[in-house]
Formats: structure tokens, C-alpha cells, sequence
């Protein structure tokens, strides 16, 4: 327009002839392109005006003059209604004086799937546009896919124009393909457009984003007018809003689950479909089939990957499909492709095309919750990358997650013998066994149909006839020799056991009585053992489920005998001892010390025999032992006899047992020596103080002892040295 401008204000008006005569001044005119008017130049001052005569001409040249001035006021006002800059937003498009520029696109978006633009330029003008440029601006989420006709350049102006670059130059113009990193700017040249003529170009790419997101398309239009050398530009926008996911992930699976139980999860990926419609001036959603300038043999969904984060402590049984093993983690593929839309679909519907099962055991502790993570996004250009090739942090296109509440039934059971709630209880033979069953609900959940089962294993050990239940009924358990394995109590007996609520609790007592001896004349480590096992109903779940208590032992202990004696003669009269008998004042007898233990069913470790020797008594160190050996404190004046393990039944007495373990007898023997003080005489004298065992018992890990009392010159077993212990 500055040149317009220009031409105008070189123009000389020729002077006219008027009526009477008189001859107008010469003035001069220029186009206002405010108000479109023509107004002569007014000097500042009147020599300026008398500067300006109009020259004598003919009036021929003021009809050229005039002629060529009406034509710059048309051009003046042709060229300035194309000069404005319009720009608009929306559906549609505009007029821009003889040029028809309009975009066309889904004004609601489904983020990933794929959707046709039309771009209309019509030149309804009477002149041609030549060198004309149309630079597509999309947002840096567009993924393109094809276009048609497809643009020269993907940079911000083409270098054929030869004119100035825009933003920083251009870039190289690289192949098109549905798989090219994704650039900003699309240019579509044209040489000419002639009046009349409509060009329409057809873009289809997918647009991500997240709901709610708007997304504006721009379009800049840049041209010239035949026989102008001046450029103009238009630019119009549109702009649409993401409502909806493409696909939807949806997982099914238990809101509460049992710990260390089976759960199942299904997760199923949806995919929106959506009706193709295509008719003029209605906004075109592409959606699930094939479509002009989409490539049919490239699926919609084939760069869509699930990836799957099971919760904490979850233990894979089975999944199906099998996945595929990625960099460092594994994902599905969806191999299927595009699916067609429904027949007679009226609007957006959603149709299930991948559904992955999985199995496994949750574990955790109950009143936790376990989330199972599933996200699912497009791998683009063979990387989870966002348009434009830019290496950016993974914006899934969708994910969700699914939360469990792990639950575990307590059913709490404990089994006390005689009010003691050990694992092993040592008791005598004959012993009476007081049991005490405690239940208790100290879960969550609440419990129903409850059956209690107390079941005996061991050795038959229990006199049955003494059986109590209590005072409450019971049913008994026979083996097929008609002996008591077991008690069961239900519902039908106990009425708590029907419905046990949280924190609720109950206790059942009954009683037996041990048999009085071993059963076996030689038998070992008798014991018997009891536990409580629960089966009930978990009322919210409709499943059943077990419990037991810890198992009760009753273990048998062993009974260990000391006998301690002082000899002067054997059995068979043989003298074993020496000097006076009976002792004498002032004179030294020597007597032989015999210690022997008798054991019974269970072997005895650490067993230690000792006893003291009065001040007077002296140690002749003669000593013989069937096993372990006799240490003698000189100081303390003790004799300790220690041995590593007694055997069950050593030192028996009955024929049968006595000779099977005969090897096993725990003997010794050692001497001491008395002399007689004279206020002695006349009395029995001590000649060894108490005599005391102990030791472990090996099977119930109880301390076993025995005691025998002091042994004096009353030789009570000596039939030989009878009658012979008083001191003279």
C-alpha cells in the first residue's frame, strides 16, 4: 500500500476550463486508505499555493489524467480490503473479501484416535492469486499420519518463495510417512490459483492429550495479487477440546480378598467407537474403520502397550495372554487392529477388545491394601516418546489402578494342660490331664458354623474310662479297634459355635487320666500329643476356611532312683572292708562305699552324684565306676561321681529287663577310712553325709533328681556287719 500511496501522491491534476471562462488552479491528490477518500494537498501557506499553476495542456490530457487517477482509487480500494489481517476461531469459516478460507475438525476430540482436518481456500475473486503459500500450525501433541495433497515442507516457509525467513530460517525437507517424527508446521505451496478455482487439503493424524485439554489448529495464509508486487497475509484458527480417551481401561477384581488366598483380576482394554460421518459442513471424527489417506495396513491400535504393576507380595499362578518381555519389564501388545464400528452406532459407544486375566496369592497383612497398577499408551515412532520426536518423560494415555483389602480370618485356639499353656507338658504315670480349649474370633470377618476337632496322636497312654466332657455334650472319634482318637463338638451341642462375631470367644473344658505304667515293659519316650483343629464359614465371603492350635505334648517323664550303701561284707559274706569291726577308738576300719541309679523309660544326660565326708573320715582313693568317673575334694571333703547319659531302664531290677539292660547299669564303689575319736565311743558314727543325683531328662528336658540320707557304722544291708556299728 506504501507504494500505492506513493504513485498517488506523484499525480498532478491538469487544470479544466469552466463556464466562465476562468481557469481552475493545478492541485495535487492522494488516497486515504483510513476512509478511502481522495483528498487534494492543501499547502501550508499561499506562496506554496501560488507555487503550484497548473501548466497550459490540452484537454486531452485531462481526460488521461483523470482516467488513470479513477483507476487507483478502485485499485486503492480492492487492494485494502485484502490488506486487513483477519483472523477468527471455531467451525467454519470466512469471507475475506474475495478469498474463502475455512478449517473443518472434530470441535470434540477422542485423544489418540485418528481425525480428518480440511483446510478450504476458494479465490472467488476475478484476479488471480499467485505465490501462494498455506502454513498449518499444529499443536506439539499431533501426531500426523498423511495428508492430501501431501505438503512440500514441513518447516516454517518455503525456500521457492525467496522471500524473507520467518522464525530463525528453514529446515531441510524431510520425507513424509505416517512414521516421521512429528514436526510443528505444515506448508503447502501453489504457483497460481485462478479466479474460481477451490483447493481443499486433507490432513488425518491423532491428536493426544488429556480430557478437558483444547487444542488449536492455525492457519496462515500468504499470497500475492496478480499485477501486485505487494504480500498479503490471512490467518484463521480452530480449536477443539479433548472429551474423551480413545481407549479405557477397566479392571475387574475383589474389593476384599483373604490373605494368602487366591484372588483373580481381569483387566480389559475398551476402545471407543465412534460413527464415521463425513457429510458437508458436519465436523468428522474418524473413528475405528479405515478412511481416505489413513493407511488400512497399519492398524489403529497396533502401537499400543499394557503395562501391568502387580501389588506388593503377589505371587503370579497364571496369566492370560503371556506378555512380552520389554527393557526391564514386561507389556501386551494389541495385535487385532481396528475394529469396525457397529452397524447403526448413533454416537459414541465402546466395544472390548483385550482382556488379560490374571491369578495369584495375595499376601500381606490383614487391614492392608494391595493396588494393582495397569497403564496403557502408544509407542510412537517404535518409543514411547511424545510428537515431535522430542525425548520427554512417558504421558500414559491412560491408567488405572484397583485396590484389594486383604483380609484375614483369626480364629484364635489354645490348648492349656492343667492351667499351663505349654508346648510340652512333663507328666507323671497316673497323672489326672485337665484340658482347657479357649476359642476366640480376634479377626475382622465373622465366623460361622464352627466344628472343633481335638485330635490325639501318640502312644496309648490315657485310661478312656476316665474321659469327661465336662458337663457338655460331645461326640467321640473310634478308631477301627474301637479305641478314642478324638472329641468334636458343633453347633448342636455348643450355641456360640454357630455364629462366633469379632471379638468374640468361648472355652471348653474336659478331662482325662494317664495310665498308671508304661504299656510296654521296655518301652521309651511315651508321650501324646493333642491339637484343636476349627473348619467354619466366613459369613461376607461364602467360603470356608480352617485354623488349628499349636500342638499340645504331654510327654511322660522318667523316674531315676539313687541307692547309696556302706558295706563291710558282700551278699556271700566276703569280706571287702578291713580293719576292727567294730571300730575302735584310736584303730582304722576302712568300709566300701556302693552307689548305683536305677532309671526307667526316658535316658538321663548330665547326671552328678555327690556327697560329703565328715572332718573325720579319710580317703583311701580306691575307686571303681561302670561308667563316668569319681572325682574326690580334698578341701571340701566331696566326692563327685559325674556321668554323661544314664540309659532308660539301667539299673533295673526285674529279670527280663534287668539282663537286656544290663550293659547300661550305672555302678561305683570307692573306700574311706575311720578312725574313732574317744568322743566317739560308745556311738554309731556318720560316715558320709546325704547323698544326692540330679540330671536332665532327655526327652521332656526336665530336671530329674533323687536324694538318699546319711550312711553310718550301722551297716543296715551288711547281714555280715550286723549288730557291729557301735564304736568301742
Amino acid at each position: 500500500m506504501n507504494n500505492i500511496k506513493k504513485d498517488l501522491q506523484d499525480i498532478y491534476q491538469e487544470p479544466r476550463q469552466e463556464d466562465n471562462g476562468k481557469q481552475e488552479e493545478s492541485r495535487e491528490y492522494y488516497f486515504n486508505p483510513e476512509d478511502r477518500t481522495i483528498s487534494p494537498v492543501v499547502p501550508e501557506n499561499q506562496e506554496e499555493i501560488s507555487a503550484i499553476k497548473k501548466p497550459k495542456n490540452s484537454h486531452k490530457k485531462i481526460w488521461i489524467t483523470l482516467l488513470v487517477l479513477g483507476l487507483l482509487v478502485i485499485g486503492g480500494f480492492a487492494g485494502y480490503e485484502v490488506y486487513k489481517n483477519l483472523t477468527m476461531s471455531g467451525a467454519g469459516g470466512r469471507s475475506l473479501g474475495d478469498i474463502f478460507i475455512n478449517i473443518k475438525g472434530p470441535e470434540e476430540i477422542i485423544s489418540a484416535a485418528p481425525a480428518e482436518y480440511r483446510f478450504v481456500l476458494e479465490n472467488k475473486k476475478q484476479a488471480a492469486l499467485k505465490e501462494v503459500e498455506l502454513v498449518l500450525r499444529f499443536p506439539k501433541d499431533f501426531y500426523y499420519n498423511s495428508s492430501n495433497p501431501q505438503p512440500q515442507s514441513l518447516s516454517e516457509r518455503s525456500p521457492a518463495s525467496g522471500r524473507e525467513e520467518l522464525d530463525g530460517g528453514l529446515s531441510p525437507i524431510p520425507p513424509i510417512s505416517p512414521q516421521s517424527p512429528l514436526f510443528q508446521r505444515y506448508v503447502w505451496a501453489f504457483p497460481l490459483i485462478k479466479p474460481g478455482e477451490k483447493i481443499e487439503i486433507k490432513v488425518i493424524g491423532r491428536m493426544f492429550g488429556k480430557v478437558g485439554d483444547k487444542k488449536t489448529i492455525t492457519a496462515e495464509l500468504f499470497y500475492r495479487l496478480e499485477n501486485f508486487s505487494s504480500e498479503f497475509k490471512e490467518m484463521i484458527s480452530f480449536t477443539g477440546e479433548v472429551t474423551e480417551d480413545l481407549i479405557a481401561l477397566e479392571i475387574e477384581g475383589p474389593e476384599k480378598a483373604l490373605a494368602n488366598q487366591e484372588a483373580e483380576y481381569v483387566v480389559t482394554l475398551s476402545q471407543v467407537l465412534i460413527e464415521d460421518s463425513s457429510q458437508e459442513n458436519q465436523l468428522t471424527q474418524v473413528g475405528i474403520d479405515c478412511v481416505v489417506g489413513v493407511d488400512c495396513n497399519q492398524p489403529l491400535l497396533k502401537d499400543l502397550k499394557i503395562f501391568i504393576e502387580y501389588p506388593e507380595g503377589f505371587e503370579l499362578n497364571q496369566v492370560s495372554p503371556l506378555p512380552k518381555q520389554g527393557e526391564g519389564e514386561e507389556y501386551w501388545e494389541i495385535d487385532s487392529g481396528s475394529l469396525g464400528p457397529p452397524s447403526g452406532s448413533l454416537g459414541p459407544l465402546t466395544q472390548a477388545i483385550q482382556e488379560i486375566k490374571i491369578i495369584g496369592i495375595l499376601s500381606g497383612e490383614s487391614g492392608t491394601y494391595k493396588e494393582l497398577k495397569v497403564r496403557a499408551g502408544f509407542d510412537l515412532d517404535g518409543g514411547f516418546r511424545l510428537p515431535f520426536g522430542h525425548e520427554l518423560k512417558v504421558e500414559w494415555q491412560t491408567q488405572e489402578s484397583f485396590l484389594t483389602l486383604l483380609l484375614e480370618p483369626k480364629l484364635g485356639l489354645d490348648l492349656q494342660v492343667n492351667n499351663l499353656s505349654l508346648p510340652v507338658y512333663a507328666a507323671d504315670w497316673g497323672e489326672k490331664i485337665r484340658y482347657a480349649l479357649a476359642y476366640k474370633n480376634s479377626g475382622d470377618l465373622d465366623v460361622s458354623d464352627i466344628i472343633l476337632r481335638l485330635d490325639f496322636t501318640g502312644d496309648l497312654i490315657v485310661d478312656w474310662g476316665s474321659f469327661s466332657c465336662g458337663g457338655k455334650e460331645c461326640e467321640v472319634m473310634l478308631s477301627k479297634h474301637g479305641l478314642i482318637q478324638g472329641i468334636i463338638w458343633r453347633k448342636e451341642q455348643i450355641k456360640s459355635l454357630a455364629k462366633l462375631e469379632a471379638g468374640r470367644s468361648g472355652e471348653i473344658d474336659f478331662s482325662i487320666a494317664l495310665i498308671d505304667k508304661p504299656p510296654a515293659p521296655d518301652g521309651e519316650n511315651y508321650h501324646l500329643r493333642a491339637q484343636i483343629i476349627a473348619q467354619a464359614e466366613l459369613v461376607d465371603f461364602n467360603q470356608s476356611f480352617e485354623a488349628m492350635s499349636e500342638e499340645s505334648d504331654i510327654r511322660i517323664k522318667t523316674e531315676i532312683k539313687l541307692n547309696a550303701e556302706a558295706r563291710y561284707f558282700t551278699d556271700e559274706y566276703l569280706k571287702i572292708g578291713s580293719g576292727p569291726l567294730p571300730p575302735r577308738v584310736g584303730e582304722t576300719t576302712i568300709y566300701r562305699i556302693f552307689w548305683e541309679l536305677e532309671n526307667t523309660s526316658n535316658a538321663v544326660k548330665d547326671v552328678l552324684v555327690s556327697t560329703v565326708l565328715p572332718d573325720w573320715m579319710g580317703w583311701p582313693d580306691e575307686v571303681q565306676v561302670s561308667v563316668g568317673e569319681i572325682i574326690y575334694d580334698e578341701g571340701l571333703g566331696q566326692v563327685v561321681w559325674s556321668i554323661p547319659e544314664v540309659k532308660a531302664y539301667a539299673g533295673q531290677t526285674e529279670g527280663e529287663i534287668r539282663e537286656s539292660h544290663f550293659q547300661d547299669r550305672a555302678q561305683a564303689n570307692f573306700e574311706v577310712s575311720l578312725t574313732p575319736r574317744l568322743n566317739q565311743q560308745g556311738q554309731y558314727v556318720v560316715l558320709t553325709q546325704e547323698t544326692s543325683c540330679s540330671g536332665t531328662d532327655s526327652f521332656t528336658e526336665q530336671e530329674v533328681s533323687a536324694r538318699q540320707g546319711y550312711l553310718t557304722t550301722d551297716l543296715d544291708y551288711d547281714l555280715g556287719a550286723m549288730g557291729k556299728g557301735v564304736v568301742e
